[in-house]
């Protein structure tokens, strides 16, 4: 955990130092989200393997295939680090970051150099258009985008109630979405446990990419969320939410 955490510092460092560098050479060569995410993916398969080598992580391949060209991603959110595993498993992902990270050293520029963009107050109606059409905007470029429906991470052996925002960024960008189950056996730091404490025995991840759900309707997304939630609580195995 000690060296996962300070790898993962002194990468915030380099990306500081370096942001200046990435953001002449983007605009010498010409904006390509696909490759500056190849930067963030190269970072992440090292450090998914310093997490296998200190025995806190076991990648297992993914079942089933991603689908060919743009479309929205949804996942559930077991653990704190699924998102390496989908950016390391999908190529061309983009994604919202959460607001704190655009504080960090560097951050703020290298993820939007990868397509990257990051959360706004959900509360200001204005903002959060505006956040929605970036994304579609990236779609439109022949990018995935991945939302965890969630809006956080999952709580242990369950899923909280599926929100209606990537439904809807699905039927304005006109794109399928892509389920994608992640099972995380056991959950790698879930929200209920603090962040800097290991877990007992290595936990195990794999993706399965289930069948795509067809973009829904204006004013179906709430219909369209609520199917895709069964799907995934039917995959794992758990009981219907209440008053369903």
């Amino acid at each position: 955990m000690f060296l996962m955490f300070t790898t993962f510092g002194a990468a915030l460092l380099f990306g500081h130092l370096m942001s200046p560098f990435l953001l002449l050479y983007d605009r010498l060569a010409g904006r390509s989200f696909h490759r500056n995410q190849r930067y963030f993916r190269g970072f992440f398969v090292l450090w998914l393997w310093f997490m296998k080598m200190g025995g806190l992580l076991k990648i297992l391949p993914p079942k089933g295939q991603s689908i060919e060209g743009p479309c929205v991603v949804v996942a559930n959110h077991p653990g704190l680090f699924d998102i390496l595993v989908l950016i390391y498993s999908i190529p061309k992902l983009s994604l919202i970051a959460k607001r704190p990270l655009k504080t960090m050293l560097g951050m703020k520029y290298l993820f939007e150099l990868a397509g990257w963009i990051f959360a706004t107050n959900n509360t200001d109606a204005s903002m959060a258009m505006e956040t929605t059409n970036k994304a579609v905007a990236v779609i439109k470029q022949g990018y995935k985008f991945m939302l965890f429906p969630e809006g956080t991470r999952s709580p242990k052996d369950g899923l909280l109630r599926f929100k209606v925002g990537a439904f809807k960024l699905a039927r304005l960008a006109g794109v399928p979405i892509q389920p994608v189950l992640i099972k995380n056996t056991p959950p790698f730091l879930p929200h209920e446990d603090r962040w800097y404490y290991p877990p007992y025995e290595t936990s195990t991840i794999q993706l399965e990419f289930l069948d795509p759900v067809p973009p829904p309707k204006e004013k179906e997304e709430r219909a369209a969320a609520s199917r895709v939630e069964h799907l995934f609580r039917t995959a794992l195995g758990m009981d219907p939410p209440p008053g369903t």
